[in-house]
Protein backbone atom coordinates (compact mmCIF):
# COMPACT_ATOMS: atom_id res chain seq x y z
CA UNK A 1 0.00 0.00 0.00
CA UNK A 2 2.80 2.42 0.89
CA UNK A 3 4.57 1.74 -2.40
CA UNK A 4 1.37 2.21 -4.41
CA UNK A 5 0.73 5.53 -2.70
CA UNK A 6 4.27 6.75 -3.36
CA UNK A 7 4.20 5.85 -7.06
CA UNK A 8 0.54 6.63 -7.67
CA UNK A 9 0.46 9.92 -5.78
CA UNK A 10 -2.73 11.46 -4.43
CA UNK A 11 -5.03 9.46 -6.74
CA UNK A 12 -3.62 6.23 -5.34
CA UNK A 13 -3.67 7.43 -1.75
CA UNK A 14 -7.33 8.50 -1.76
CA UNK A 15 -8.27 5.20 -3.45
CA UNK A 16 -7.15 3.45 -0.25
CA UNK A 17 -9.50 5.44 2.01
CA UNK A 18 -11.94 3.42 4.10
CA UNK A 19 -15.05 5.35 5.12
CA UNK A 20 -18.20 4.56 7.08
CA UNK A 21 -20.96 6.73 8.52
CA UNK A 22 -23.62 6.17 11.18
CA UNK A 23 -26.92 7.94 11.69
CA UNK A 24 -27.43 8.51 15.43
CA UNK A 25 -31.00 9.10 16.61
CA UNK A 26 -31.98 10.54 19.99
CA UNK A 27 -30.30 12.79 22.54
CA UNK A 28 -26.54 12.83 21.93
CA UNK A 29 -24.00 13.74 24.58
CA UNK A 30 -21.27 15.21 22.39
CA UNK A 31 -18.73 15.45 25.21
CA UNK A 32 -19.14 11.75 26.04
CA UNK A 33 -18.94 10.79 22.36
CA UNK A 34 -15.71 12.71 21.84
CA UNK A 35 -14.25 11.20 25.01
CA UNK A 36 -15.20 7.74 23.78
CA UNK A 37 -13.48 8.46 20.46
CA UNK A 38 -10.26 9.47 22.22
CA UNK A 39 -10.42 6.29 24.32
CA UNK A 40 -10.84 4.22 21.15
CA UNK A 41 -7.88 5.89 19.44
CA UNK A 42 -5.71 5.49 22.53
CA UNK A 43 -6.12 1.71 22.81
CA UNK A 44 -5.14 0.68 19.26
CA UNK A 45 -1.52 1.07 18.13
CA UNK A 46 -2.40 1.17 14.43
CA UNK A 47 -4.57 4.26 14.98
CA UNK A 48 -1.55 6.04 16.47
CA UNK A 49 0.83 5.11 13.67
CA UNK A 50 2.70 6.93 10.91
CA UNK A 51 5.26 5.70 8.37
CA UNK A 52 8.76 6.87 7.51
CA UNK A 53 9.31 8.67 4.22
CA UNK A 54 11.17 5.65 2.82
CA UNK A 55 8.47 3.21 3.95
CA UNK A 56 10.86 1.12 6.05
CA UNK A 57 9.63 2.07 9.51
CA UNK A 58 6.31 2.38 11.30
CA UNK A 59 6.20 4.80 14.23
CA UNK A 60 3.58 4.26 16.94
CA UNK A 61 2.99 7.27 19.16
CA UNK A 62 2.01 6.84 22.80
CA UNK A 63 -0.91 9.21 22.31
CA UNK A 64 -2.59 10.83 19.33
CA UNK A 65 -5.25 13.46 19.92
CA UNK A 66 -7.90 13.39 17.20
CA UNK A 67 -9.99 16.51 16.75
CA UNK A 68 -13.59 15.53 15.99
CA UNK A 69 -14.67 17.92 13.23
CA UNK A 70 -18.15 19.30 13.94
CA UNK A 71 -20.65 20.85 11.55
CA UNK A 72 -24.15 22.06 12.41
CA UNK A 73 -26.37 21.90 9.32
CA UNK A 74 -29.62 21.57 11.24
CA UNK A 75 -30.92 24.97 10.03
CA UNK A 76 -30.84 23.98 6.34
CA UNK A 77 -33.95 22.79 4.53
CA UNK A 78 -34.23 19.15 3.47
CA UNK A 79 -32.77 19.64 -0.04
CA UNK A 80 -29.92 21.82 1.19
CA UNK A 81 -29.20 19.35 3.98
CA UNK A 82 -29.02 16.36 1.62
CA UNK A 83 -26.71 18.27 -0.71
CA UNK A 84 -24.50 19.31 2.18
CA UNK A 85 -24.26 15.72 3.45
CA UNK A 86 -23.50 14.28 0.01
CA UNK A 87 -20.87 16.93 -0.69
CA UNK A 88 -19.24 16.37 2.68
CA UNK A 89 -19.15 12.57 2.31
CA UNK A 90 -17.61 12.85 -1.15
CA UNK A 91 -15.04 15.37 0.04
CA UNK A 92 -14.24 13.31 3.13
CA UNK A 93 -13.81 10.07 1.17
CA UNK A 94 -11.31 11.87 -1.07
CA UNK A 95 -9.29 13.22 1.85
CA UNK A 96 -5.51 12.96 1.34
CA UNK A 97 -3.78 11.48 4.38
CA UNK A 98 -0.10 12.24 4.98
CA UNK A 99 1.42 8.82 5.72
CA UNK A 100 4.52 10.38 7.28
CA UNK A 101 2.86 13.03 9.46
CA UNK A 102 -0.52 11.51 10.27
CA UNK A 103 -2.96 11.13 11.82
CA UNK A 104 -4.27 8.49 9.43
CA UNK A 105 -7.82 8.58 10.72
CA UNK A 106 -10.40 11.37 10.52
CA UNK A 107 -13.69 11.58 12.43
CA UNK A 108 -16.49 14.07 11.85
CA UNK A 109 -19.89 14.73 13.40
CA UNK A 110 -22.69 16.39 11.44
CA UNK A 111 -25.66 17.75 13.38
CA UNK A 112 -28.78 17.18 11.28
CA UNK A 113 -31.24 18.13 14.05
CA UNK A 114 -31.40 18.12 17.85
CA UNK A 115 -32.25 14.41 17.73
CA UNK A 116 -30.29 13.28 14.68
CA UNK A 117 -26.55 13.30 13.98
CA UNK A 118 -24.31 11.65 11.41
CA UNK A 119 -20.95 10.30 12.54
CA UNK A 120 -18.40 9.91 9.73
CA UNK A 121 -15.24 7.87 10.22
CA UNK A 122 -12.58 7.77 7.49
CA UNK A 123 -9.19 6.08 7.75
CA UNK A 124 -6.40 5.04 5.41
CA UNK A 125 -6.34 1.37 4.47
CA UNK A 126 -2.69 1.16 5.53
CA UNK A 127 -3.87 1.14 9.18
CA UNK A 128 -7.28 -0.55 8.96
CA UNK A 129 -9.74 -2.46 6.81
CA UNK A 130 -13.48 -3.12 6.71
CA UNK A 131 -13.24 -5.63 9.56
CA UNK A 132 -11.33 -3.08 11.64
CA UNK A 133 -14.04 -0.47 11.12
CA UNK A 134 -16.63 -2.90 12.49
CA UNK A 135 -14.53 -3.49 15.61
CA UNK A 136 -13.98 0.25 16.07
CA UNK A 137 -17.68 1.07 15.81
CA UNK A 138 -18.58 -1.73 18.22
CA UNK A 139 -16.04 -0.53 20.78
CA UNK A 140 -17.05 3.11 20.32
CA UNK A 141 -20.67 2.19 21.04
CA UNK A 142 -19.54 0.20 24.07
CA UNK A 143 -17.51 3.10 25.52
CA UNK A 144 -20.30 5.61 24.92
CA UNK A 145 -23.08 3.45 26.38
CA UNK A 146 -21.01 2.51 29.42
CA UNK A 147 -20.21 6.15 30.19
CA UNK A 148 -23.87 7.19 29.83
CA UNK A 149 -25.02 4.31 32.06
CA UNK A 150 -22.20 4.78 34.57
CA UNK A 151 -20.83 1.25 34.19
CA UNK A 152 -17.48 -0.27 33.19
CA UNK A 153 -17.24 -0.88 29.41
CA UNK A 154 -17.16 -4.56 28.44
CA UNK A 155 -14.40 -4.56 25.81
CA UNK A 156 -11.55 -7.07 25.42
CA UNK A 157 -7.91 -6.17 25.94
CA UNK A 158 -6.59 -5.23 22.49
CA UNK A 159 -3.75 -7.14 20.88
CA UNK A 160 -0.83 -4.85 20.10
CA UNK A 161 0.38 -4.47 16.54
CA UNK A 162 3.98 -4.78 17.78
CA UNK A 163 3.29 -8.23 19.27
CA UNK A 164 1.81 -9.33 15.92
CA UNK A 165 4.98 -8.15 14.15
CA UNK A 166 7.18 -9.97 16.67
CA UNK A 167 5.24 -13.21 16.11
CA UNK A 168 5.55 -12.75 12.36
CA UNK A 169 9.31 -12.30 12.66
CA UNK A 170 9.55 -15.43 14.79
CA UNK A 171 7.67 -17.37 12.12
CA UNK A 172 9.98 -16.07 9.36
CA UNK A 173 12.93 -17.50 11.29
CA UNK A 174 11.24 -20.86 11.90
CA UNK A 175 11.70 -24.22 10.18
CA UNK A 176 8.01 -24.18 9.24
CA UNK A 177 8.51 -20.99 7.25
CA UNK A 178 11.51 -22.42 5.41
CA UNK A 179 9.47 -25.52 4.52
CA UNK A 180 6.57 -23.39 3.26
CA UNK A 181 8.88 -21.18 1.22
CA UNK A 182 10.57 -24.17 -0.43
CA UNK A 183 7.17 -25.61 -1.37
CA UNK A 184 6.08 -22.51 -3.29
CA UNK A 185 9.47 -21.94 -4.90
CA UNK A 186 9.48 -25.54 -6.18
CA UNK A 187 5.88 -25.27 -7.40
CA UNK A 188 6.74 -22.30 -9.62
CA UNK A 189 10.41 -22.95 -10.34
CA UNK A 190 9.81 -23.36 -14.10
CA UNK A 191 7.14 -20.71 -14.69
CA UNK A 192 4.39 -18.72 -13.03
CA UNK A 193 0.97 -19.14 -14.69
CA UNK A 194 -0.62 -16.03 -16.13
CA UNK A 195 -4.00 -15.05 -14.71
CA UNK A 196 -6.51 -14.99 -17.56
CA UNK A 197 -9.71 -14.08 -15.74
CA UNK A 198 -12.15 -12.16 -17.97
CA UNK A 199 -12.75 -8.49 -17.18
CA UNK A 200 -15.77 -6.24 -17.69
CA UNK A 201 -13.81 -3.91 -19.95
CA UNK A 202 -10.40 -3.78 -21.65
CA UNK A 203 -7.52 -3.14 -19.28
CA UNK A 204 -6.19 0.41 -19.82
CA UNK A 205 -2.58 0.84 -20.95
CA UNK A 206 -1.89 2.91 -17.85
CA UNK A 207 -3.24 1.93 -14.44
CA UNK A 208 -5.73 4.27 -12.82
CA UNK A 209 -7.10 4.35 -9.27
CA UNK A 210 -10.75 5.10 -9.99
Amino acid sequence: IWTACMFGGEDASRAYNESVSLILFGDLNRVVLEGSIQKLIGRHEALNATFSTDGRFMTIFEKTSIEVLYQDISQLNKTQKNNAINNYLSEDANNIFDLAKGPLIKISLLKLSNLEHQLVLTAHHIICDGWSLGIMLEELGGFYSAKIQGVTPDVPQPDTFSSYVEEEQEFINSAEYVKTEKYWLKLYETSVPMVTLPTDFPRPQLRTYK
